[in-house]
């Protein structure tokens, strides 16, 4: 018997919830992926006594329950409950087959665009949160200039999580409108990141309503550094998430990169348990997101999920872009590309790479660490090479 699994939002963080069972002996094999941003299961095990020819190989997907997310939903005479999606078929061949007609399948269901742009983000191995007019100007002219289509401000381009006003005081005498205007001007489009479902503490987001967070036992689901979640299924919290959509598009904004650097835990409070209560949460965000595209069907919009965290298909359907992850380490990146091509479209892998090779643990240290012992290292750009390449 063998069962992987996941607990909470991050449906991908240690497994992605896909199996094949290939049966070599008549070339055929089975397939199934659960869909959907919340706990799910995967179990393998036998049915008979190993021995006899009537064993049988069981496979089993199962998502919230009682046992694992405290799910119990009592249905009265015409009510339903509709579980989360699975994926699964039959077919000719082995694993190469199989990640080929699940491939089929996400590419006719998703929103796919039809070239994957290049687009150039100011964070990681640059400047790390820390965006100025006078540090974004030359970045932006480089990136115009290497034939970038997309230029994206990071983090901290803000003055709260939860309510993104433009913090005008980091961007000089122009602005952040005035930032946006020359990325603009340089003919790319202009991009900032979002992670639409947190919110810190003091964000004025959170008086808006009194089920403005999730709660666990009757308490506010936190994180780390005064943080929390978003009940994106509260009309007020939803109201102004869109306003926010709605003010970047008008600044001429077409590109979010939206981020998800946490994980709710085992479930939320509902009346039907907390399992149920992490599904309907995230049903609410996805159709926040469904809803900024009815809005906006020019915007577009790549879930990172903390580099791929949250990455299976129930949530990248609702999704233009996918990033595959945050690896920094550069040898690391074709097996995970490789792998990531068995369960993902290629027209949504947003592949990052990372030429300047300042890691994220040495992000602190300053241009100090731009010596020319650290310089010469990478004098030959072998690593850049191999970034690019992949």
């Amino acid at each position: 018997k063998m069962t992987i699994s996941s607990n909470g939002t991050r449906s991908t963080g240690e497994y992605y919830p896909f199996i094949v069972i290939e049966d070599k002996k008549f070339g055929k094999c089975c397939y199934m992926e659960h869909e959907g941003g919340f706990s799910w299961e995967i179990e393998i095990d036998s049915k008979g006594n190993g021995i006899t020819a009537d064993t049988t190989l069981c496979a089993e997907v199962n998502s919230l329950n009682e046992y694992n997310n405290g799910l119990a939903v009592f249905l009265d005479p015409n009510e339903e409950y509709v579980t989360s999606y699975v994926l699964y078929g039959v077919c000719d061949g082995g694993f190469e087959e199989a990640t080929h007609e699940i491939l089929k399948d996400k590419n006719s269901n998703g929103k796919i665009l039809e070239e994957l742009p290049v687009c150039f983000n100011d964070y990681m191995n640059c400047l790390w949160a820390r965006p100025s007019a006078e540090r974004l100007i030359p970045l932006i002219d480089a990136a115009s200039e290497a034939g970038a289509e997309i230029f994206c401000i990071d983090a901290n381009w803000h003055t709260n999580m939860g309510d993104w006003i433009p913090d005008d005081k980091k961007f000089g005498d122009i602005g952040f409108k005035g930032v946006i205007d020359y990325i603009k001007c340089k003919n790319m489009l202009p991009g900032v990141w979002l992670e639409i479902e947190t919110a810190m503490g003091d964000a004025k987001i959170l008086t808006l309503s009194e089920h403005s967070v999730l709660t666990r036992d009757g308490n506010k689901i936190q994180f780390e550094k005064d943080c929390y979640t978003l009940n994106m299924n509260d009309k007020k919290i939803r109201e102004y998430i869109l306003s926010v959509f709605d003010r970047l598009y008008d600044m001429g904004i077409r590109y979010i990169k939206n981020d998800y650097n946490h994980c709710v835990g085992n479930g939320c409070d509902d009346v039907h348990g907390k399992g149920y209560g992490l599904k309907k949460s995230l049903e609410g965000f996805y159709s926040l997101i469904d809803t900024v595209y009815e809005k906006h069907p020019d915007m577009i919009i790549e879930n990172c999920g903390s580099g791929a965290l949250r990455c299976d298909e129930g949530t990248l359907s609702h999704f233009n872009l996918q990033s595959t992850s945050d690896q920094e380490i550069y040898y690391y990146n074709p097996s995970i590309i490789n792998g990531t091509m068995a369960y993902m479209p290629i027209g949504k892998m947003g592949i990052w790479s990372y030429p300047i090779p300042v890691k994220f643990f040495d992000k602190d240290l300053g241009e100090e660490i731009f010596t020319s012992d650290y310089l010469s290292r990478f004098a030959d750009g072998e690593e850049t090479v191999f970034n690019m390449i992949t």
